[in-house]
């Protein structure tokens, strides 16, 4: 189960360092073969560590914290909620956000990233108009829904989640922090 846990995070991390290879590759960067080894190297013996069943890097089954982190959002009453609450991985992640909007909004976008670290492992960008039950126009009351699924590899660790939304006119709809430890 430990090899099974390690080589998960090893596919993962070569998956996220392809893309970025192929990506500084297009613009011209391009990494030493010293450098690329060292990277290997490191991913592999962090995911041994990090899959070692006597090592917990993460605490049992804690909810996610979530912190509003908007000065100017236009949605009062604001409520974030992730389901399964903490995520597990294997499964969909759920997150609903509701409100009470004072004025109405005829478009937006709504972007959620999922940090490892300072390593990206999700970025995503929904139209606000296509996650609020009702479509556009919203106003008054509303619930919204995003889901995205959670490989069953992924690593269980503390991520930081960001989600930002912006109206039509890029004002800001809300700004939520939080920081969720995967099962």
């Amino acid at each position: 189960q430990q090899l099974e846990c390690t080589l998960d995070w090893a596919f993962s991390a070569r998956d996220h360092y392809s893309r970025e290879t192929s990506i500084q590759r297009f613009r011209g960067e391009v990494r030493s073969e010293r450098m690329k080894g060292a990277i290997v190297t490191f991913t592999l013996l962090f995911g041994l560590v990090a899959c070692h069943p006597l090592i917990k890097l993460h605490s049992a089954k804690a909810p996610c914290s979530i912190t509003n982190c908007g000065t100017d959002s236009k949605i009062k009453d604001l409520v974030v909620k992730f389901d399964p609450d903490p995520p597990k991985t294997g499964d969909k992640l759920t997150i609903t956000i509701a409100g009470q909007l004072d004025e109405s909004v005829t478009g937006g976008e709504v972007k959620v990233v999922a940090k490892l670290g300072f390593i990206t492992v999700l970025e995503s960008t929904y139209n606000v108009c296509d996650i609020v039950s009702g479509g556009c126009p919203i106003e008054g009351t509303f619930s919204g829904t995003a889901s995205e699924d959670i490989r069953s590899g992924a690593p269980k660790f503390s991520y930081d989640i960001s989600i930002k939304g912006t109206d039509q006119s890029g004002g800001e709809l809300l700004c939520v922090d939080a920081k969720c430890t995967f099962q």
